[in-house]
């Protein structure tokens, strides 16, 4: 699992006690883990070179992806939109038959004579 993966990658890093290593995760991570769980990681009183530019590219990039889903929702939302649409639209209007045209289902002509239709009435 990818999870299991990330806290063995980060454990490592963290036993390692080289800071750059961390850094490099921190400035890498982009959006595969949260990045409170690298931060949990990181022993107390440890100093970390470039930590806090780190954690502002970390912020970008969840704000760049935020930005990135909302710009999909919106057309997801539009395309969804527009598809009902035309398809209430062909949905509703005519389909021409003829007395060869069978159903799609039963495979019964659509149109019968009268007489077949309405059976021995008498």
């Amino acid at each position: 699992e990818d999870k299991e993966l990330w806290d063995n990658l980060l454990k490592k890093a963290t036993e390692s006690r080289k800071p750059s290593f961390i850094t490099g995760l921190l400035q890498n991570i982009g959006t595969h883990i949260n990045p409170k769980d690298l931060i949990a990681w990181i022993p107390n009183g440890q100093r970390i070179e470039g930590l806090r530019d780190s954690l502002v590219k970390i912020l970008q990039d969840y704000k760049l992806q935020v930005n990135l889903n909302e710009g999909y929702k919106r057309v997801f939302v539009n395309d969804t939109v527009t598809l009902g649409k035309n398809m209430r639209s062909m949905a509703r209007r005519g389909t021409h038959i003829d007395e060869s045209t069978t159903c799609q289902l039963c495979t019964n002509p659509l149109i019968q004579e009268q007489e077949a239709f309405l059976g021995d009435v008498t």
